[in-house]
């Protein structure tokens, strides 16, 4: 009953853990932030509704972008077991029953046998090599003309543009950043735009900004529309969110 352990942890403010590799695989994620970790000179970021997976002996290095503290789950799997999964770092969706197993275990660990602990670790695993996963949660390049591009896009003043805006401020057609976003990205620049306005809107929260606040920079023009994305991306709303970050 070795080869499973489940932790919670705490980042503190602007903290960076140096460069390291574990014998274990590690499956990580956020309850109130968005994790960020630097492997093979590639940058993952994790919303709460997703994880990173990092195969053992995978060196890596952890960054808080935020100024107070951020709280993280950690699933320690042992190298044997972590064969199941895959080989290469990968973005995992954490489905409803993963965020309720992992909740329970945490607020009944003092009430529970070491074999009820067991059977339930067994079921998140079971749950987590079933589950969705992407190679990034939001894929950046190297490509010196795409990263202009999605580095000004990143820009919260840029969030609202327009397509013919943006192709027009970078002098390419329409087709052509279609096309550098499905080649490179291999999803739509909506999408990926999505993506990125999520994770702006998780940084705000996390500095206690205003739901309308949020929504008029992200260019909604009713609060609604914003919850209801931020619930389609999350599986929560911008409150619960908050309410989320008291736990544990």
């Amino acid at each position: 009953m070795s080869h499973l352990h489940l932790d919670a942890y705490q980042y503190q403010a602007k903290e960076e853990v140096y460069p390291h590799s574990n014998l274990w695989g590690d499956f990580n994620f956020s309850l109130d932030g968005i994790l960020e970790f630097n492997i093979d000179q590639h940058v993952y970021l994790s919303p709460p509704s997703f994880g990173l997976w990092i195969p053992p002996h995978t060196p890596h290095q952890a960054i808080s972008r935020y100024d107070q503290e951020t709280r993280f789950i950690c699933f320690r799997i042992s190298p044997a077991l972590s064969q199941h999964l895959a080989a290469t770092p990968s973005i995992i969706q954490i489905s409803p029953l993963i965020n309720f197993i992992t909740q329970h275990l945490l607020e009944q660990r003092a009430q529970q046998t070491p074999l009820q602990q067991w059977h339930k670790l067994l079921v998140l695993f079971d749950e987590l090599s079933i589950a969705p996963s992407h190679d990034h949660y939001l894929p950046l390049s190297n490509d010196l003309s795409l990263k202009k591009i999605t580095d000004f896009l990143l820009q919260p003043q840029h969030h609202a543009l327009k397509l013919h805006s943006i192709c027009t401020h970078f002098a390419i057609s329409e087709r052509h950043l279609l096309r550098l976003f499905q080649q490179h990205f291999a999803m739509s620049i909506s999408e990926w735009r999505n993506r990125a306005k999520l994770i702006y809107a998780i940084d705000q929260l996390k500095l206690n900004a205003s739901i309308k606040k949020i929504a008029l920079e992200l260019n909604y023009h009713h609060p609604s529309a914003f919850i209801e994305f931020f619930k389609r991306y999350t599986g929560m709303t911008p409150e619960q969110f908050r309410l989320n970050q008291l736990r544990f």
